[in-house]
């Protein structure tokens, strides 16, 4: 582990050091790698949610009416369970792209 001056107040820091601990300037020769999840599995999470509650509110909202013989009750069943495998996906999707 090396050691290297401090640009602002020229104490000895670790190279490995992010920050000065005297005082707080940046390591310029630290790069710091920040794990960003991608806007395409956002936007397929947030599909995912608004499906399944879609598809849980018209389950709930024609449950009543004759249940499954109802085709309403089983369109928004299977809307819910598509709406809650497209967030298995999106979470599954962020997680195997961020390095």
């Amino acid at each position: 582990m090396a050691l290297i001056k401090c640009s602002e107040c020229g104490k000895d820091i670790s190279e490995k050091a992010a920050n000065c601990p005297a005082c707080g300037n940046p390591n310029p020769n630290k790069t710091v790698l920040v794990e960003q999840t991608s806007k395409k599995w956002k936007l397929t999470k947030l599909i995912g949610w608004v499906v399944a509650l879609v598809g849980l509110y018209v389950f709930v909202l024609n449950n009543n009416n004759g249940g499954f013989s109802n085709p309403f009750t089983g369109l928004g069943f299977c809307l819910f369970f598509v709406g809650i495998v497209v967030i298995i996906v999106g979470k599954f999707g962020a997680w195997w792209t961020n390095k």
